[in-house]
């Protein structure tokens, strides 16, 4: 999201950030198409890489929005019989 930002900003600096804001408008509306279509049918690796990278980028940045918030979790283990 900064480097979206930061492109749109510098969009008339050259036509090189013009391409890169491009791609990055490639790439995000590949990752909807993605998170749109993941239920129905199994993704093509052009979707899929997409989707992936911006879902788990999002995951981190809410577990360390979480961790900064001082919000914890509780674990559980699976209680192991002996011998086995």
């Amino acid at each position: 999201v900064v480097a979206l930002v930061a492109n749109v900003l510098l969009l008339r600096e050259s036509w090189l950030y013009s391409l890169a804001f491009l791609f990055q408008l490639l790439f995000y509306g590949l990752a909807v198409a993605g998170a749109l279509s993941r239920a129905r049918e199994p993704l093509s690796p052009i979707i899929y890489v997409p989707y992936y990278f911006c879902l788990v980028n999002a995951a981190s940045a809410r577990g360390i929005v979480e961790a900064y918030r001082g919000e914890t979790y509780a674990t559980w283990s699976t209680a192991r019989t002996e011998g086995s």
